[in-house]
């Protein structure tokens, strides 16, 4: 039982180093990047997490760490009324979203990851498959648009 306690907190900690490196071998970082980096961006992380983007979407930042485990941090944003059938067509779609938990503290020291502020949110936290974890924190402070930060991460 102890070893595996040990084991599990150790995963737990390279998770959150990982996360947290803004610049190390194995890491690209873009916040809001060009248009070519946005679209290989998109197309990872829609295998990865399982999530079909809408067309209207923005990427406006992405943080990818190759490791032990690896680590995925995107945020985007798109229209408002894009917002259900993203969801609906998501690997929240079972699992549900709530409030007042922010999932994905992970990420907190990437520069562009500032959900520390949102006051209308809801988020969730899903688990993939083969040890895969899917994170979500949507922002609802805008009527017209969305802000989405999706954090996949392997433990």
């Amino acid at each position: 039982m102890h070893g595996y306690r040990v084991f599990t907190a150790t995963a737990l900690l390279l998770t959150i180093l990982a996360c947290n490196s803004k610049t190390s071998n194995g890491t690209s970082s873009s916040a809001a990047p060009d248009e070519a980096t946005a679209q290989a961006a998109l197309k990872e992380c829609s295998r990865l997490m399982k999530v079909t983007f809408p067309d209207s979407v923005q990427v406006l930042g992405f943080q990818r760490l190759r490791g032990l485990d690896d680590c995925v941090c995107l945020k985007v944003q798109f229209e408002s009324a894009a917002l259900e059938q993203f969801l609906a067509q998501s690997p929240f779609a079972q699992s549900g979203l709530e409030d007042g938990r922010r999932f994905a503290p992970l990420a907190n020291r990437i520069p562009w990851w500032d959900t520390a502020h949102l006051t209308e949110y809801t988020s969730g936290q899903t688990r993939l498959s083969q040890g895969e974890v899917l994170n979500i924190v949507v922002s609802l402070e805008s009527e017209s648009e969305v802000v989405i930060y999706l954090q996949w991460h392997e433990l």
